[in-house]
């Protein structure tokens, strides 16, 4: 999932499509034209430390 952090509310707003308009969830601000952060490397609920 990708990821973009509302410059309004600060909240962290996940999509698995970077095309097109991206509404934030939480406050209804447009986020199309900010940057989208790169998919986690790894599962929700997953230990990223764990080997």
């Amino acid at each position: 999932m990708h990821r973009k952090i509302c410059t309004n509310c600060e909240r962290a707003s996940h999509s698995a499509d970077i095309e097109g308009s991206w509404i934030c969830p939480y406050c209804g601000a447009d986020l199309t034209n900010l940057p989208s952060l790169p998919p986690e490397d790894f599962e929700p609920g997953q230990d990223p430390t764990a080997t």
